[in-house]
């Protein structure tokens, strides 16, 4: 049996390890969502240009 330091630093790395990739994971897809989300306001809301070109 290792010392207690050991056996907590085996208990932590676990849970680190998979804290890590859960925050990872969503991060990415936020960020895909996030994008989606523009992409889309900026379909549906119109540009200076297009106000500009609409009165001519």
């Amino acid at each position: 049996m290792g010392s207690v330091g050991d056996v907590a630093f085996r208990a932590f790395t676990p849970g680190l390890s998979i804290a890590t990739l859960y925050l990872a994971g969503t991060f990415f897809v936020n960020f895909y969502h996030g994008l989606s989300w523009r992409r889309t306001q900026s379909l549906s809301s119109p540009t200076f240009l297009s106000l500009f070109f609409s009165i001519l």
